[in-house]
């Protein structure tokens, strides 16, 4: 497994993972552009995955950003942001072995929003109040690709 800054002093923080075999990777937070017990106002990220069985019965964890956690649902062919339980954006009809870009920010301006993307078309928010998830954003105690340091006992790295 071979985890890589792609640029040095890189200010976007962008890193890759490469890997024959089933692997996750974990980051450090750069606290430069966090500070240890910052109160982050918005926060953004991205990443491309791609399964080799999306429809399996695993709660596979893609992305953990401790409280936040990026999950394939078990059984559907499926991805979804999940936050205390309550899950929110959730895709439709993946494919497996097929490359997907997903995308979500959030904000705590204005009451509060949550933008949700699978490769650049914009998803369904769900039926949960946004407000749960972007009224008091926290911030993240890990930046785990493929995995979470929470794991609950019914979840698998991916």
């Amino acid at each position: 497994m071979y985890g890589y800054e792609q640029i040095p002093q890189n200010c976007a923080g962008e890193m890759f993972l490469r890997t024959s075999d089933t692997q996750y990777m974990t980051v450090p937070i750069n606290t430069a552009l966090v500070p240890p017990g910052s109160q982050p106002t918005s926060f953004a990220i991205e990443f491309w995955f791609k399964a080799d069985d999306v429809g399996s019965i695993n709660l596979e964890v893609l992305l953990g950003l401790t409280p936040y956690k990026m999950r394939k649902k078990a059984g559907l062919a499926q991805v979804l942001l999940l936050f205390k339980d309550l899950e929110f954006c959730a895709t439709i009809n993946l494919e497996s072995k097929v490359w997907y870009h997903y995308a979500l920010s959030i904000s705590s301006a204005n009451s509060g929003s949550l933008n949700c993307y699978l490769n650049g078309e914009a998803l369904n928010v769900g039926t949960n109040p946004v407000s749960q998830v972007a009224t008091n954003i926290f911030s993240f105690t890990e930046v785990s690709f493929g995995t979470s340091t929470t794991l609950k006992p019914n979840e698998v790295p991916f």
